[in-house]
C-alpha cells in the first residue's frame, strides 16, 4: 500500500482471541499480539487490539456459540474501532 498509496493510512487489526476446542491458538495468542503491536510500532501503523472488544462476547456468551466467529454486535464494534483508527491516523472520507 505504501509503495503505490504513500498517503493512505496504514491499520493493523490484532490477532483475535478465540474460545474453541477446534481451534487451539491461545498459547500463542499473546505473543501473536505483541508481535503485532511491535509491526505497527515499527511501521507507524495503526493498531486495533481484538481482545478488548471480542473478549466479552467471549466470555458472556452474546458470541457466535462455536468460539471461533464473532456476532453481529462484535462485528459492529471491530467497525466502529477501525473507523476511529483510520480518522486517528488522517483518513478523510473527501478522499
Amino acid at each position: 500500500v505504501r509503495t503505490y498509496r504513500p498517503a493512505l493510512p496504514v491499520v493493523l487489526l490484532g490477532p483475535s482471541p478465540y474460545a474453541a476446542a477446534a481451534y487451539p491458538a491461545q498459547r500463542h495468542h499473546a505473543p501473536a499480539v505483541e508481535a503485532a503491536r511491535r509491526w505497527s510500532r515499527d511501521h507507524e501503523a495503526g493498531f486495533v487490539d481484538l481482545d478488548p472488544i471480542v473478549g466479552p462476547a467471549l466470555r458472556d456468551g452474546s458470541g457466535n456459540p462455536d468460539g471461533m466467529h464473532w456476532g453481529w454486535d462484535t462485528h459492529a464494534e471491530i467497525g466502529r474501532a477501525l473507523a476511529e483508527a483510520l480518522r486517528s491516523a488522517g483518513w478523510s472520507e473527501a478522499r
